[in-house]
């Protein structure tokens, strides 16, 4: 049953064929083990939409753990979802960074992977980071019998609470075409991405504060 989440999770990114959009509001959709989970509509021409949707929660932690947990390959597969490999190629430039990702979906479906650009865009010392994440899926050659995702588009907000906690957004959508209807797949990505950002966040959580004194 797992695996066929992880399946459905990864086919039914919403679609679309455009990227001049208009966005509508974020609306709620759950809240569970202290992650909120909303979604928005993104119209574009063509007659076509597509549904980005995003996860928040907040934990007693430092921005830069949770920048730290996105870049290491061994936590990654700890709290990442359904991903069986992880490969990050640092750029040139330290505010950017590559990372490879290999699905875990089971046969008879083909494999999947993707590659995501991960771009530092602001910071505030460290008291407030945001990071773009696009789908490259030209920067490496396709391996023999994986499919490439071929679009993938989000971002990461992290920043300081006035309470002195991290709060984490996390947003996604894809241009990918959709093998199956929402009205069956939604509720196992909503679930996926809430098992994922659980995951996180207690990762995140064991990892002592920095001292202010």
């Amino acid at each position: 049953m797992n695996k066929l989440i992880i399946l459905l999770t990864i086919f039914s990114f919403w679609y679309n064929s455009s990227r001049c959009e208009t966005y509508t509001d974020f609306i709620k959709l759950k809240e569970e083990n202290g992650i909120l989970l909303f979604s928005r509509w993104i119209t574009a021409p063509g007659d076509r939409k597509t549904r980005e949707i995003k996860a928040t929660f907040e934990v007693e932690a430092e921005p830069s753990v949770i920048i730290d947990l996105l870049k290491n390959e061994q936590q990654a597969l700890l709290w990442m979802r359904g991903v069986k490999e992880m490969k990050v190629h640092p750029a040139g430039d330290t505010n950017e960074w590559h990372v490879y990702l290999l699905y875990n979906i089971p046969w008879p479906f083909n494999k999947q992977d993707c590659i995501i650009r991960y771009r530092l865009v602001a910071d505030s010392g460290m008291d407030q980071v945001q990071l773009t994440l696009e789908g490259t899926p030209d920067y490496l050659a396709v391996r023999e019998g994986i499919e490439r995702i071929p679009h993938l588009s989000g971002s990461w907000i992290i920043s300081k609470t006035c309470t002195g906690k991290c709060k984490v957004e996390y947003s996604v959508y894809s241009f990918q075409k959709p093998r199956f209807p929402r009205w069956a797949t939604d509720p196992l990505i909503q679930n996926n991405l809430i098992q994922t950002m659980v995951s996180l966040k207690e990762l995140a959580a064991k990892t002592p504060l920095k001292s202010t004194t």
